[in-house]
């Protein structure tokens, strides 16, 4: 299809109806809850998953430089100022929002902050730990294949990823 120039959206869509049509043929073969199909469901699942994580950790930085690119885009630096006016107060009223829930959350539970700081270093580096030796050990090896394909690229730089 791509020597034929077909678009890229018609090949995915396509795409798409072949891997229905496939899935469907699996399951009428060898039935709904098959040993097999589960199998070849967790390899096949690679390819498809694979692509949204490639999709995913394409996006933040295709919007942070199409953001820059009308910046640097505009003439009149009036507009400039009102555009960045709107952003940063959509921005801060997002951030007080959160805060005013989470502040009725602690409030309506009970929390107290004062109990969460009590060993909170040791803690926490154990249970990361823990939750990422359990992360991995019980992950087949489809899912530990794509568990390489990063998603964000910011995470794998920070290495708050599990794996």
């Amino acid at each position: 299809m791509q020597k034929r120039h077909t678009k890229f959206s018609t090949r995915v869509f396509t795409a798409l109806g072949v891997g229905i049509v496939f899935g469907g043929l699996l399951q009428l073969i060898f039935g709904v809850d098959d040993k097999v199909v589960t199998q070849s469901m967790e390899w096949i699942g690679i390819v498809g998953q694979g692509y949204v994580s490639f999709l995913q950790m394409l996006v933040m930085p295709l919007v942070f430089i199409s953001i820059i690119g009308a910046f640097t885009k505009m003439k009149v630096s009036e507009k400039l100022g009102k555009i960045s006016a709107t952003v940063l107060t959509s921005l801060l009223g997002t951030t007080a929002t959160a805060a005013l829930i989470g502040i009725c959350s602690a409030m309506l539970f009970g929390l107290q902050g004062a109990k969460f700081t009590q060993g909170a270093a040791e803690t926490s580096r154990i249970s990361e730990l823990a939750t990422r030796h359990e992360t991995v050990e019980n992950l087949s090896i489809p899912q530990q294949i794509l568990s390489f394909i990063p998603k964000n690229v910011f995470a794998d730089l920070a290495g708050s990823r599990a794996t």
